[in-house]
């Protein structure tokens, strides 16, 4: 079984191959994490919508398909229902935890998918 940290090499020597796309990914998240910030202490509604921006944004650029969703709310409901007593560090850790289980899945199918896409171009 392969590391997070070999699947992400492979990952990120994909995306090599189109610099332009990593670049775009760079720079929007850097602008957007700065505006979620500027927003928060100046305006929650804002600062929401931003959120909601950012990530539906962040899901095409990181190519994280809508079947993740499914996966996210099977992980938020599982943690709803053991943790909702918790105090709020144990509640952090907990979605830290099972966002990392869920990020190595999405890499390795993101690994999959630069495979099948390196194999089409050689057909």
């Amino acid at each position: 079984m392969k590391t997070t940290e070999q699947i992400a090499k492979e990952i990120i020597k994909g995306i090599n191959e189109d610099k332009e796309e990593l670049n775009r990914f760079i720079d929007f998240v850097k602008t957007h994490v700065i505006a979620l910030k500027i927003a928060f202490r100046c305006d929650r509604g804002t600062a929401w919508e931003l959120l909601s921006i950012f990530l539906r944004e962040f899901e095409k650029i990181g190519m994280y398909r809508r079947k993740y969703d499914e996966r996210v709310d099977e992980v938020a409901q599982k943690i709803k229902a053991r943790s909702s007593s918790a105090p709020l560090n144990r509640r952090v850790e907990n979605i830290i935890k099972e966002a990392k289980k869920l990020k190595e899945e999405i890499e390795e199918y993101h690994k999959e998918m630069i495979k099948k896409r390196r194999k089409n171009k050689q057909d």
